[in-house]
């Protein structure tokens, strides 16, 4: 019974407190999301190619003998840049395959002709 109440309440209640909310909020934190992410690509990628090159300078300072440990940081130095690179390359041939442009802000869906009046401007 309670189950019973506690849905058929919610079902009633929720629509309410989902049209109460302005989505500036939800906006601002996904633009700083990607802000954040525009800014990490770029360094992890700067990062993945400092640590080829400290692999690379290992290897060639190691001398004759060879050095496994900076070949081995050269190995994934490389597999990283590939990796990052590659998940990139995807991403931005998904946005043209979609037709998204990757600096626009989406567009929320909503009911055609339905107009959202928000709350406290004087027309109670």
């Amino acid at each position: 019974m309670k189950k019973i109440l506690f849905a058929s309440t919610s079902l009633f209640v929720l629509p309410l407190v989902a049209f109460a909310q302005s989505l500036a909020p939800i906006r601002t934190f996904l633009s700083s999301i990607s802000e954040l992410v525009a800014i990490l690509v770029p360094l992890l990628i700067a990062l993945g190619l400092v640590a080829f090159f400290w692999g690379l300078v290992q290897y060639i300072f190691a001398g004759a003998k060879g050095s496994a440990a900076g070949k081995n940081i050269m190995v994934w130095g490389l597999i990283a840049l590939f990796v990052m690179v590659s998940v990139w390359g995807i991403i931005t041939m998904a946005q043209g395959a979609l037709g998204i442009r990757g600096s626009a802000e989406p567009t929320i869906p909503g009911v055609p002709g339905a107009r959202l009046v928000p709350v406290g401007d004087g027309r109670d």
